[in-house]
């Protein structure tokens, strides 16, 4: 039987290795980080949409503990519908958006960046948040892929068979995919999400648009629903991933688990903290609320 095999013990297990991941091991050094890849969906090959880090005392708080000190930009939301493009939202619009990007259902607060029409975020790339974050974090790290966890004898198994033993659990990995590797399968396939098809765009197409940041399209006769705009080119984003080819696309990257479709599941297991977006299953999660959480659990 897999307990009665050697394996390697650790009192907390960070699975995970995106943003949440990283922050989850930063502020806990003595955990084992365990992912089949640092980085998360920050490895894609182009920026996946707005990526920003609002301001606020919690970031401020990271970058001060990192040592930088970024410089700040004001992040422009437009609206686009009734064939205009409008620097306001309305409630009639935001029911719009949601119906075409998840369907029916209560619609989140946070849909549409909670209709904001501007905020301040740190000048700074994701990417380089991520690599300086690899680069600052003195945890042992195991690049594996994990095949199945064993909560009641606390115990992960890799794809390279190796098995570790936990204390506690952090878990900031998709909470469908964290139910599946436990074989809870029927409560797994109750977490629901539709993939999300990002391509990049580089023509002249977006310079109507180029005093915003990124704008939201909710009306059903554009088949996608943000545009967002980068140095020099665009990211569309389009729910599902059997988007055709789009006029000046010069990339793609599918995102499998993307718009998230919240239900009411309480998920509360024994030695595990689900974390994250993703791992908590929870869209209007930004980053600042994960070191806000980080802060009050650690005291610190």
């Amino acid at each position: 039987m897999e307990e009665n095999r050697e394996m390697k013990k650790y009192n907390t297990i960070i699975l995970g290795g995106g943003i949440a991941g990283l922050l989850q091991a930063y502020y806990n050094p003595e955990a084992l980080l365990v992912s089949d890849q640092i980085g998360g969906q920050f490895n894609a090959p182009f920026q996946l949409g707005p990526k920003y880090l609002h301001v606020d005392e919690n970031t401020d708080r990271l970058f001060s503990d990192l040592g930088i000190r970024p410089g700040i930009k004001t992040i422009k939301v437009g609206f686009f519908y009734k064939n205009e493009l409008r620097e306001k939202n309305t409630e009639e619009n935001r029911i719009k958006y949601f119906q075409k990007t998840r369907g029916e259902g209560e619609i989140y607060k946070s849909t549409m960046s909670s209709d904001m029409t501007e905020f301040d975020s740190y000048d700074i790339g994701t990417e380089e948040i991520i690599n300086i974050l690899k680069a600052k974090i003195k945890n042992e790290i195991i690049i594996n892929k994990v095949i199945k966890i064993n909560n009641l004898h606390r115990q992960i198994t890799l794809e390279n068979g190796e098995i570790l033993s936990y204390n506690n659990l952090i878990s900031t990995i998709p909470m469908n995919v964290f139910l599946y590797l436990n074989d809870k399968i029927e409560v797994a396939k109750q977490f629901k999400s539709f993939p999300t098809t990002f391509i990049l765009v580089e023509n002249d197409v977006v310079n109507d648009f180029k005093d915003y940041t990124y704008v939201y399209f909710s009306e059903p006769q554009y088949p996608f629903h943000r545009i967002t705009q980068l140095e020099h080119s665009a990211v569309f984003e389009f729910k599902g991933d059997d988007i055709r080819r789009f006029p000046s696309e010069s990339n793609r990257f599918v995102q499998k688990v993307g718009q998230l479709i919240q239900n009411d599941i309480k998920i509360d297991i024994k030695y595990v903290e689900f974390f994250g977006r993703y791992g908590c299953w929870k869209h209007g999660i930004l980053v600042n609320d994960l070191l806000k959480q980080i802060y009050e659990r650690n005291q610190i």
